[in-house]
Order: structure tokens, then sequence, then C-alpha cells
């Protein structure tokens, strides 16, 4: 079966949800406003294709364990109509594919642009870097990391680019709910 068949509606919903926090077929249930039934046996069906996979949690006060269902592995599904060359492909991304596909997901070009180019000169730090976000509304990254080197690296690319986004080092977290997350070592694995 075709993965495209995964995203109809109802399946999309579901995997939305799993994706964003590992669920119970009754929370799903409620979030998407349909019976219990009818999201279990969709789960089946994902399960039985490898897209999720469920674990079973401990007793919670009375009753049985619950299924708790998960993204099984992260995957791009990437749809490219492109003039001679249109591809469908799926991919089991990198760390390095992951960022990109975040930042791919801006609206502006520039900043993709140069987000993308900043990504390449601090990625050799990128055991050293907790978090990168950016502030769309201020073309501004900010990179939290207690690595000084990777200050001179970012001041030196910007001086390169003359300035053309904002960039700061902030060695704490920034609210990932405030910005477009880029990537976060507790979320991104490999």
């Amino acid at each position: 079966m075709e993965f495209d068949d995964f995203l109809t509606q109802p399946k999309w919903q579901i995997l939305e949800l799993i994706a964003k926090k590992p669920s119970s077929p009754v929370k799903i249930s409620e979030e998407i406003g349909t019976s219990v039934a009818y999201v279990s046996q969709q789960l089946k069906f994902l399960e039985a294709a490898g897209i999720i996979k469920k674990e079973r949690t401990r007793e919670v006060g009375k009753g049985k364990p619950r299924l708790i269902y998960s993204i099984s592995e992260d995957i791009f599904h990437i749809t490219a109509l492109i003039n001679k060359t249109p591809e469908k492909k799926k991919i089991i991304p990198s760390i390095h594919q992951k960022i990109v596909l975040r930042i791919w997901m801006l609206d502006d070009k520039d900043l993709i642009y140069f987000s993308e180019k900043l990504l390449w000169r601090v990625e050799p730090f990128l055991e050293d870097i907790t978090q990168i976000s950016i502030d769309t509304k201020k073309s501004k990254v900010t990179i939290s990391s207690k690595n000084k080197k990777i200050e001179s690296i970012i001041q030196s690319f910007l001086k390169e680019i003359n300035n053309k986004i904002s960039c700061e080092i902030s060695p704490a977290t920034k609210d990932p709910n405030l910005f477009h997350q880029i990537y976060n070592s507790e979320a991104i694995t490999v």
C-alpha cells in the first residue's frame, strides 16, 4: 500500500496528534471527535503498516493497563512537482535533514536561505547546542549554547552576509511556543 493512502484526513489527524504527543485511543477519539472503536481500527491499520507503535503503560488506578501509540520512526514523505522531474519519495531522515526541513517550513525565502547557510556553519557544534529557534517576525535566529566558539562563528557569518538576518547566542533555551523551532536536542534524535 502506498504511503499516500495514510494521508487521508482521518488518518492524518491521528498521525498528527500522536506525532505531537503519544496518546491513547480514548484521548485521540476525544481530540478528533469520533468513536474509540473507529480510532482503534485506524490505529491497527497504521500499526500494521509500521508507521506507529504501541506501548502498554502500567496500570493507572483501577482497570487494565492502557495502550499509548506513538510514531515508530521519523518519516519524510516528499512530493516534488518539478518540471520534467516529478518525484515522490519516503525518507527516513538524518538529524541534518530534519533541521533543514524545519527551515524549509518557513515562509520567507531569504530567511530560509540564510538560516540554512547558518546551519552549515554551526552544524559541527550541534552537540553543544540545545536549541535553534527563529523569530520569523524579526528574522532573528536564536541559538542556545554555552560554547563561546559558536558566537565567533556566528559573528563572522553575519558579517559575510551583511547582517541580512540577525542572530544571538543565549545560554538558556527559549519558549518553543513563541518561535519557529528548528532544532531541539531533546526532541530531534537520530
